[in-house]
Formats: C-alpha cells, sequence, structure tokens
C-alpha cells in the first residue's frame, strides 16, 4: 500500500511538473503528438512501397515504367516528408518544452520558499540547487524521451509486426515481436540495475555540490583560517566517492549497451537467415526479402537508441524522484483554511505558557508568558543562548511553539495568514544578509513597488546618506555576495532603511546596532526611537546602553523570565540586569 502511494504521488507530482493542467501547454503537447503519429504512420508506409519498386523492376520494366516513376516520386516525398515531419514535431516541441521547464522551476523554487527553516537546517543549499538543475535537464529528457523515440519507436514496431504478420504469416511478424520483447524486456531490467548506480551517483554529487557551495559561501572564514589544505582533503574525499560512483555507473551502462545489442545482432541474424533462404526457395520475391529486412534494418538503429533513450529516461525519472520528494514535503507552518486577513496590529501581543526548543530534548523558551502592549517599546536582554531572538522567530511564525499560545488580542497568531502577520512585521537583524543587487534594491526588497521619495527618506533616516554619497554610483552600488562589498555597519544600516520602508505595525531591533561605531550608534539609537515613536517595538540588546529609555525590560536566564522592570528598578535589585550593567561599564572603562 505504502509503495502504490509512493508510486501515485510520484508521478501526480511529474504531472504537474510538466504543467499539462496549463491549457495552451497542453495543447501543443497534443499537436506535437498528432505529428509524431502521423510520422509513424509514414514511416511504416515506406518499406512497402519499396517493395513494390523493386517487384515492379522484376517485371516488363517498358510497361510499369509510369508506375514505377510514380512509385519512385512517392517513395522520395515519403522519405522527404518523414524528415520534415520529423523537424516541425521537434520546432512545435520547443515552446511547451520551455514552458514546461520554466513553470516547473518556478514551482521547485516556490516549493522550496514555502517550507519551514527546519527544512534548510537539514539540507545544503548546494543539494537544493543540484536537485533544481536535474529537474531543469529531466523534464525534458523525459518527454522527449518518451514521446519522440519510445513511444513511436514500439507503435512503429507493432505496427510492422502486423504487416509482416499479414503478409507472409505470423512467424515473421512474432520474430520481429520477440525481438522488441527481448530487448525492452533486458532493457527495463538494465534501467532498473543502472538506476541504483544513478540513485547513489546524485547522491554523491548533491554531496559535492553541497559541499563546495559552502564552502564558497564561508569563503572569508577559510581565508581567516588558512584552511585550504584541510577543505581540499574533505573535498577529494567527497570526489573520490563521486568518481567511485561514476565508475560503477559508467560500467553498468557499458554492460546494458553491450548486451542490447547481442540481442539486436541475433534477431537480425534470424530474420535475415529465414527470408533469405525463402527467397532461395522461390517462397519469397526479392522485394519480400528487402521488405522484411527494411522493417528489421529501420528498427535497429531506432532500437540502439531505444536502449541509451530508455536509460536516460530512467535517469530522468531518478533525477525527478528527488525532485518529487521535495514536492512532497509538507511545510508545519501553513496557513489554515479559515485564515483571516491582519491588516494592522493594534491588539496586545501575548505570549501564554510558550515552550519552545529546537531539538525536543533541549527547552529553549520554557513556561514563557509576555504582554505587549500597543505602542509600547519593550527591550528583551539576558546572556547568550537564553531565548531573545527565538521569542522574534516564534512571532514571525518561523518556528511554532512546542505548547502555550501567541495571541494578537483575543486571537492565536495562527488565525492570521503568515503573509499578513509577516506583512505587520519589520526585523533588523543582527546578522544582515544583502542580495548580490544594488543597495536601492536591496532597500526595497521587502516592499518592491516603494516610491523613490520614501526610499530616499528611510536612507535619510537610517544615516545612509553620507556613505552613499562617498560612492561613484551612489545607491546603484552593487553590494557583492551576501554584501561582501560593504562593512558590517553599513550592511546593518541597509536593513535598518529596509525595515523603515516596510512602515510596520511592530519593529523589531535584533542586536540592530551590534556592528556600528559608538557615535554612529547613537545617531541610529535616537533615530531608531524615533521612527518607532507610536509604534510597538521589541529590542533584543546586548549593549544595554542601547535600551536604557525603554518602556520595560525583560531579563531573560534559561528561558525564563528572572526580573522586569525600567532601567533604574532593574539597578536597585542587583539582579542579573544590574550584574550585566556593571560587567559592561567596566569593559567600557578598561578599553578607554
Amino acid at each position: 500500500m505504502t509503495f502504490n502511494y509512493h508510486r501515485m504521488n510520484f508521478l501526480k507530482n511529474i504531472l504537474d511538473l510538466l504543467c499539462l493542467k496549463n491549457k495552451t501547454i497542453k495543447n501543443q503537447f497534443l499537436l506535437t503528438l498528432f505529428f509524431v503519429v502521423i510520422s509513424i504512420g509514414f514511416n511504416v508506409s515506406i518499406p512497402l512501397v519499396f517493395r513494390k519498386i523493386l517487384d515492379l523492376m522484376g517485371l516488363n520494366l517498358q510497361e510499369n515504367s509510369n508506375i514505377l516513376i510514380l512509385l519512385l516520386i512517392i517513395y522520395g516525398l515519403l522519405w522527404i516528408t518523414t524528415r520534415i515531419l520529423s523537424e516541425v514535431r521537434n520546432f512545435l516541441m520547443f515552446q511547451p518544452m520551455g514552458e514546461a521547464v520554466r513553470l516547473s522551476s518556478l514551482k521547485i523554487f516556490n516549493k522550496i520558499h514555502s517550507l519551514d527553516l527546519a527544512f534548510y537546517g537539514n539540507k545544503q543549499s548546494g543539494s537544493i540547487l543540484n536537485i533544481i538543475n536535474r529537474a531543469q535537464t529531466a523534464v525534458p529528457d523525459v518527454v522527449v524521451g518518451f514521446f519522440f523515440y519510445i513511444f513511436p519507436t514500439v507503435i512503429e514496431i507493432l505496427v510492422a509486426t502486423f504487416i509482416l504478420g499479414y503478409l507472409y504469416g505470423w512467424f515473421y511478424g512474432l520474430g520481429l515481436l520477440i525481438i522488441l520483447i527481448a530487448f525492452t524486456s533486458f532493457s527495463i531490467f538494465g534501467a532498473n540495475w543502472s538506476s541504483l548506480a544513478q540513485t547513489a551517483l546524485n547522491k554523491t554529487n548533491e554531496n559535492v555540490s553541497g559541499y563546495v557551495a559552502d564552502s564558497l559561501l564561508n569563503f572569508e572564514n577559510l581565508k581567516y583560517f588558512s584552511n585550504l589544505s584541510n577543505e581540499n582533503n574533505r573535498l577529494n574525499s567527497l570526489l573520490l566517492d563521486q568518481q567511485a560512483a561514476t565508475l560503477k555507473f559508467l560500467r553498468r551502462h557499458s554492460w546494458i549497451a553491450l548486451t542490447q545489442s547481442i540481442i539486436i545482432g541475433i534477431g537480425l541474424l534470424f530474420l535475415i537467415l529465414t527470408s533469405g533462404r525463402a527467397v532461395i526457395t522461390g517462397a519469397f520475391s526479392v522485394g519480400d526479402f528487402v521488405l522484411i529486412n527494411n522493417y528489421v534494418l529501420q528498427f535497429v538503429a531506432p532500437l540502439s537508441s531505444f536502449g541509451i533513450i530508455l536509460r536516460n529516461l530512467r535517469k530522468g525519472m531518478t533525477d525527478l524522484e528527488s525532485v518529487s520528494n521535495l514536492l512532497s514535503e509538507k511545510p508545519k507552518i501553513k496557513n489554515s483554511p479559515q485564515a483571516l486577513i491582519l491588516k494592522k496590529i493594534t491588539d496586545d501581543i501575548i505570549f501564554k505558557n510558550v515552550n519552545f526548543g529546537y531539538q525536543p530534548d533541549r527547552l529553549i523558551l520554557k513556561d514563557f508568558s509576555l504582554r505587549i502592549k500597543p505602542g509600547e517599546t519593550v527591550a528583551i536582554v539576558g546572556p547568550t543562548g537564553s531565548g531573545k531572538s527565538t521569542i522574534a522567530k516564534l512571532l514571525f511564525r518561523m518556528y511554532e511553539a512546542d505548547s502555550g499560545k501567541i495571541m494578537i488580542g483575543d486571537k492565536n497568531v495562527k488565525e492570521f495568514t503568515i503573509e499578513s502577520l509577516r506583512s505587520n512585521l519589520a526585523i533588523v537583524p543582527q546578522d544582515t544578509i544583502l542580495l548580490n543587487d544594488t543597495i536601492y534594491n536591496n532597500i526595497v526588497h521587502s516592499m518592491p513597488f516603494t516610491s523613490s521619495a520614501e526610499v530616499l527618506d528611510a536612507i535619510r533616516q537610517s544615516h545612509l546618506e553620507e556613505f552613499l554619497n562617498k560612492l561613484p554610483m551612489g545607491y546603484k552600488t552593487v553590494v557583492g555576495e551576501r554584501g561582501f562589498k560593504v562593512s558590517g555597519g553599513e550592511k546593518q544600516r541597509i536593513a535598518i532603511a529596509r525595515a523603515i520602508i516596510k512602515r510596520p505595525s511592530v519593529f523589531i531591533f535584533d542586536e540592530a546596532t551590534s556592528a556600528l561605531d559608538s557615535h554612529t550608534e547613537k545617531q541610529i539609537q535616537k533615530n531608531l526611537e524615533e521612527i518607532s515613536t507610536n509604534t510597538t517595538s521589541i529590542t533584543i540588546a546586548h549593549r544595554l546602553s542601547t535600551i536604557v529609555n525603554a518602556d520595560r525590560i525583560i531579563v531573560l536566564n534559561h528561558g525564563v523570565i528572572s526580573e522586569e522592570g525600567q532601567h533604574e528598578e532593574l539597578l536597585n535589585k542587583n539582579g542579573i540586569y544590574a550584574h550585566l550593567w556593571n560587567t559592561q561599564r567596566q569593559k567600557s572603562s578598561d578599553n578607554v
């Protein structure tokens, strides 16, 4: 039952990838298939016409000259038309195939982005890219292999089998059919045998791609620690696995091709000898001999290609299996059917008895409860690993709480669409990742239809003007991979501008000024206070000097609230907050 469900799900995903629900693509595929069927008719007709020509040549040429010339013309026209139809079907296939590849790539891309953060934690970026790349080649391999080669070849041989059986008895028809059955049966066995090696090869390819992508993304760290030799050794080990898997696959491929050639050769020899003997005994004419062997020879080349195409088709299906597995992934966090649109957050944000851990055996937040009022500025501080940033991720619904509730007013956040919830929240993260694009496009990334005036206003508020004035291209400057060409402070100011133009109901500043110098930090801090006036803001801070004016400070320790109050109140309590404050002041004094 599990197997059948898996196969049915696989076929459903493949059909979805081919985008046959798209009316235009489906009609173009059907038109192409129509030309394939016509080509089959012409292909099986050519040997029949050639047989008639040879038989007439053995008779009185003068009496049959007109018919002979007509048949020669028909023969030539059939041959030319077959070639034209072949190119027409190829031409017609280009458009729907290109559309199917484009739409299937978008489908995979959207599927990947619909999955939860937990999915990315278990996958390497390179291996995901490898799946997408294989899908782009596998879709054409499967469609072209089946509709252009396997389907027409099988139909042509079946028609030829019927013709031979009808004209010369079922001995010859069955002979051709036995060749087809033996060849196809072994090819299917060989394709399955080869696919096991192909699956192993795909896995090694994903491992290599994933490791190379991971290494390139962390190239700066690699240079800092002069660790190239170790990286080379690890990659070499993966490449050796890939080499062994490739060799195994190629050897199986060669053995299969050799056996397929032997099957065709034995079948060809058998039919040539039997039909040749019939000519010698006078049972068949030369035209009959040529017809029988024309059919055999006509299908030798396709059958030889048939084996290669079938293996490529099986390879394509194997490649698409990893795509199907990806498409079968179900996001744990998704909209409920009755989800509401959250227009604006105007009610309290409530964490009620929330428990959460990234791993089941290690809770980060423990029975956590917190109420944030509209317009309130709440700061969350605490030692590393106490769960500060986790609160923001849960509010964004990047993860779901293991137990407890997160509410907006009297409604659970699960009652709202994820898109509308996140559109009301804007975060300035500690580790800002930028696209390899212009500064302008990075700023408007969250709101692509923002006006230039709004962008310029966000640039001014985030104190980017001075930096941009120094650049020849201004905000048209490309920042490089992951923002490599700009400093940490400049990255965060771009992130702040990106948050500003969103005009959210709630600002979340997750160590938003951690990469800035003291002077710029004060400027930005003042600006953050201005832009978050009359707006709910949650500040996750390591530098306590940045949150002294907060309406309320929450001190987390091992996932629970240990202290709560304003700055002076907490200092008077002489607890964890006071200890952190005194430690940071001491470090600041030591650095002076």
